[in-house]
């Protein structure tokens, strides 16, 4: 499998973990790469990809990365190079125009590489969605730019690390806007795309899912609000869902999101169903500290992602860290993997 990864916002920390995890792949992963036949490649500009390899070649005791014709060289080792038009020379800890539109690129050569069957799985390096604005880009983050270029795609935003995997019903909104998009039908056809997503890219047989309400004490049954109920009339609409279409499927709650991960009651689901962004991002990357990994789900091919932005005030100091990227790729591989032994026979589509 070819595994793309694209450069991201050239002034951040994304180039820099992006080099230290291939590095560390290609030393320590051997058998990983050997057992699942991974190959990468790398989309950027010339002058951006020279820059970083340079950069980074200047912290080790003697180079370790170089740039041959379309490869990268890292420890004698060949990586692929897919150069873009874009080609910014880097300035670490600014955010301009430019990074923008090579970060637009590479997302846009990377769609097209999963279309024509170039790449299996892209794992995207943190953007700086103030810079993509500045380039036109017409999305709120890339979770919504993967799920607008997939015809069948149905995709939500899931985090996940140290076995906590979290899903978001709602993702890059402000918060006074949540409570409106709470609806039945919607809560349904998340679950319901949740569900897919645990059978066929993570092997689970019959998900066991935990839904957040949304209000303090999940309402406290119509106290606090009365969305808790459009929740449970949307998990009852996935539970005949699935009795239709003979999925095994198991559904909980709603739950008041502070005693359910105080308890660590997560411990006992495949995936939790949070109702909004940070309620369900924070448990995540407390969990999981610096190995979290950010999922787009309903795509019909795999994208992950490190789960940092772009932390402008590090870069190019060398002081990134790498493991959420190296988690990243890791589990591009194992959903990569597990989609090529499902059973597509099995498959309930989400009607």
């Amino acid at each position: 499998m070819t595994i793309a990864l694209t450069i991201g916002d050239c002034n951040g920390i994304g180039p820099e973990c992006g080099l230290k995890s291939l590095k560390y792949l290609l030393k320590h992963e051997k058998e990983l790469l050997k057992t699942h036949s991974v190959n990468f490649a790398v989309i950027s500009g010339r002058r951006t990809l020279l820059y970083w390899v340079e950069l980074q070649n200047s912290f080790e005791p003697e180079p370790v990365f170089s740039v041959e014709g379309q490869s990268i060289v890292i420890a004698d080792q060949h990586v692929q190079w897919i150069e873009t038009d874009s080609d910014p020379l880097p300035t670490p800890g600014t955010c301009n125009l430019q990074s923008g539109e090579l970060a637009y690129e590479a997302l846009q050569r990377s769609v097209d590489g999963v279309k024509s069957g170039q790449f299996d799985a892209v794992v995207t390096l943190p953007v700086h969605k103030f810079a993509l604005q500045q380039a036109g880009y017409p999305y709120p983050g890339q979770t919504e730019f993967y799920a607008a270029h997939d015809e069948h795609a149905d995709g939500i935003m899931m985090l996940m690390g140290d076995g906590l995997r979290v899903a978001l019903a709602t993702v890059h909104i402000p918060l006074k806007s949540v409570a409106e998009h709470i609806r039945r039908a919607h809560v349904a056809t998340t679950l319901q795309s949740l569900a897919q997503t645990l059978r066929r890219d993570f092997a689970c047989s019959t998900p066991r899912i935990a839904v957040l309400g949304l209000n303090p004490h999940a309402g406290e049954q119509g106290l606090m609000g009365n969305e808790e109920e459009e929740i449970v009339f949307g998990m009852q609409m996935c539970r005949d869902w699935a009795t239709t279409e003979a999925v095994s499927l198991d559904i909980e709650g709603p739950f008041p999101a502070d005693g359910f991960f105080a308890r660590q009651q997560w411990k006992q689901f495949d995936a939790v169903l949070a109702m909004y962004h940070d309620q369900g991002l924070i448990p995540v990357k407390m969990v999981a500290g610096t190995t979290g990994v950010n999922y787009t789900t309903g795509l019909s091919f795999v994208r992950t992602s490190p789960d940092h932005g772009t932390a402008e005030g590090i870069a190019g100091t060398n002081s990134a860290d790498e493991r959420s990227t190296v988690s990243a790729i890791r589990t591009a591989i194992e959903i990569a993997e597990n989609r090529t032994t499902f059973d597509i026979t099995n498959e309930h589509k989400v009607s």
